[in-house]
């Protein structure tokens, strides 16, 4: 009969070991491995894609009356507070005068919102200046990429680092 040898203080040791390890991996699969939105533009308007958990948070965060609720409730009953969020965080120039939008729609498409800002009307458009920090108060890793409609597609990542990028129509 052939005994195996149980080495009980090797066990103990690589138990201890991992144990951190294991319990530091179930806490950091909690929370998002990738923090990402997309924002087009073109001449008339923005539209903004965001998983609706990072909008919830960052509007929850932000504004003083924040009202909580599902996600198929939550743009209607929090529209102000997603305006005014969007207001402060993103800043816009066309031609090199300073250029408002508004909210116009938000809309729920499975785990994400997607937000249409409509621009304020302008006369002729064409340089752009754009600026969009939203959710990186956050979350330090935030990228929001851009891409300009038009007939020749552009596309900008904006980070913590490099918030902002500027083109032409």
């Amino acid at each position: 009969m052939q005994y195996i040898s149980f080495n009980y203080s090797l066990f103990v040791m690589l138990t201890i070991f991992f144990i951190p390890f294991y319990l530091l991996s179930l806490y950091l699969n909690h929370f998002h491995a990738i923090y990402i939105s997309v924002l087009e533009i073109d001449e008339q308007q923005m539209s903004i894609k965001v998983f609706s958990d990072n909008l919830e948070d960052a509007i929850r965060n932000d504004a003083k009356s924040f009202t909580p609720s599902d996600e198929e409730a939550f743009p209607v009953v929090n529209r102000s507070a997603i305006n005014g969020y969007f207001q402060k965080k993103i800043q816009l120039q066309i031609n090199g005068h300073e250029t408002g939008f508004s909210l116009e729609e938000v809309m729920v498409k499975g785990d994400s919102y997607w937000i249409t800002l409509k621009l304020e009307a302008q006369e002729k458009r064409q340089s752009f200046y754009l600026k969009a920090i939203y959710l990186m108060e956050l979350f330090p890793g935030q990228t929001n990429i851009v891409k300009v409609i038009s007939e020749k597609p552009q596309f900008f990542k904006l980070t913590s680092l490099n918030p902002s990028c500027e083109f032409t129509l």
